[in-house]
């Protein structure tokens, strides 16, 4: 449903929504998750309590409903953006953009998958990545020529638990590292050979 068919009454509800999710937002990059409260919320956006039970059951609701949306966001723009490349180089830069987001929303990663968020949502974080990316290579999207005796959710699992990790990593330590240097180290790791020369950005 596009604005023109929408009522008033269902703009305003979607605007009271995107009200409740930018108060998370902005409240979560303050606080931690384990402090943020409802109140704080509502207080926020300007909207009664009451209100925020029509659009969401609780903190983890509207915490993940953000942080899905920000994951099915990304991987729509990559799948847009990168469709029509060919594998190796669509796959450097799916990994170069995934640290690009992760270095533009450093600050709410470092709050959801850092000592300041809680640790279910960083493995819910990780399960859903790794759906993402079992489906993908289930389709062929991912990893062409599997070998036969590795299972699709062991090849998914390891590639989440690595890809994670170094975004993890990229937020402090690794920070002095650029998104497209991360692109191209976590290219050869995986494929065990020198980034090719038309690929390389910096």
């Amino acid at each position: 449903m596009n604005d023109g068919q929408m009522t008033r009454w269902e703009k305003r509800k979607r605007r009271t929504r995107e009200s409740l999710k930018q108060a998370t937002f902005e409240l979560l990059l303050e606080h931690s998750y384990e402090s943020l409260t409802i109140q704080h919320i509502t207080d926020k956006a300007d909207v009664a309590r009451g209100t925020f039970y029509i659009h969401f059951d609780d903190k983890e609701d509207i915490t993940w409903t953000l942080l899905k949306e920000s994951i099915d966001e990304l991987t729509n723009e990559l799948i847009r953006k990168f469709q029509d490349k060919d594998y190796l180089h669509r796959k450097y830069l799916t990994w170069r953009h995934v640290f690009e987001y992760t270095h533009n929303n450093q600050e709410l990663l470092r709050v959801m998958l850092g000592d300041r968020g809680h640790p279910a949502f960083a493995l819910r974080i990780q399960d859903y990545i790794c759906e993402f990316i079992e489906r993908g290579i289930e389709a062929g999207v991912y990893v062409p020529n599997l070998p036969v005796d590795v299972p699709v959710r062991v090849m998914s699992q390891f590639m989440t638990g690595a890809l994670v990790r170094i975004m993890i990593w990229s937020l402090d330590e690794g920070s002095q590292y650029t998104p497209a240097k991360l692109g191209q180290m976590f290219y050869e790791v995986v494929y065990r050979e020198p980034l090719p020369i038309e690929y390389r950005e910096d």
